[in-house]
C-alpha cells in the first residue's frame, strides 16, 4: 500500500513524478485533477470498485429520472430541481406540480453574486 506524507501536498506533488499525468480526468468538456489531493492510484481504484459495488452508476440515473430514492421520505430526492431556471416546473405527479421555491433561486443568486464578487477582486 502506497502511504503519503501526512498533511504536505507539495511534497507528492514533486515525488510522485506523473501524478498531473495519471491522477486526472476529464469527460463532458470537465476536467478533474485529483494530483493536488492526498489520493494515490491506489486510493482512486478502491473508490471506483466501491461506486461499482454500490451500483453508483444507477443510483445517479435513479436520481435523474426523480425516482423516490430519499427513503426518509419516500420521494425524490430532487437535487437536480435546484438547478433548474425559475421559470421552468417538475412535474413528478401531474395532479401536483412542484413550482421552484423563489427562496432557493434568491439564495443561489446569492450565492453566484458573491462567487462573482470574489473573482472580481
Amino acid at each position: 500500500m502506497t502511504k503519503l506524507p501526512a498533511a504536505d501536498l507539495q511534497l507528492p506533488l514533486f515525488t510522485y513524478g506523473r501524478r498531473g499525468e495519471i491522477l486526472v480526468a476529464e469527460a463532458a468538456g470537465v476536467y478533474l485533477d485529483y494530483s493536488k489531493n492526498l489520493v494515490t492510484t491506489e486510493t482512486m481504484g478502491l473508490l471506483m470498485q466501491l461506486a461499482r459495488q454500490c451500483d453508483l452508476p444507477d443510483r445517479i440515473e435513479a436520481m435523474f429520472r426523480a425516482d423516490p430514492i430519499n427513503v426518509t421520505e419516500q420521494r425524490p430526492a430532487l437535487h437536480t430541481a435546484l438547478r433548474m431556471p425559475a421559470y421552468k416546473r417538475l412535474v413528478l405527479d401531474p395532479a401536483e406540480p412542484l413550482h421552484h421555491d423563489s427562496s432557493t433561486n434568491a439564495l443561489i443568486r446569492r450565492y453566484r453574486a458573491a462567487q462573482q464578487a470574489s473573482q472580481d477582486r
